[in-house]
């Protein structure tokens, strides 16, 4: 939470167990040829997805070149899914902000092909500014 909220306008902190008004529930689970796999629980009444439960597959992550790497992105993908933001994938990436770099984000499908780069943790400006922050704006 710490890195979201310093790339974009996010400022909110709630603290609380789990419950069933949780608006994020991360599980181990198996999810077979995926890292980590976002499904909306529950939508409100605007048809927005309100309760969100994150799959995070480590038997699959084990499965990476560089683990450490894969799943710091796996867990910043997932957690962008809960933000709006949407996969990009190939070379057909939107850009933002006049700087076309999403292809550096951790909504990059896929396996990292490399350890430790900081788009492992890091959202695009696409996403920032035409997702994340109008979410929280």
């Amino acid at each position: 939470m710490t890195r979201l909220r310093a790339q974009t306008v996010v400022d909110t902190a709630f603290h609380s167990p789990c419950g069933k008004f949780t608006d994020v529930r991360w599980a181990e689970t198996r999810v077979v040829g995926y890292f980590g796999y976002t499904e909306c629980k529950l939508r409100n009444t605007a048809g927005n997805c309100d309760r969100f439960r994150i799959d995070i597959d480590e038997v699959e992550m084990a499965t990476s070149d560089h683990v450490a790497s894969q799943r710091r992105q796996t867990f910043c993908h997932e957690l962008g899914h809960t933000l709006g933001v949407n996969h990009d994938s190939g070379t057909n990436y939107p850009s933002g902000g006049g700087v076309a770099d999403t292809a550096h984000s951790c909504l990059r499908n896929g396996r990292v092909p490399s350890a430790g780069k900081p788009w492992h943790t890091r959202y695009g400006p696409h996403h920032i500014q035409k997702h994340i922050n109008p979410w929280f704006s």
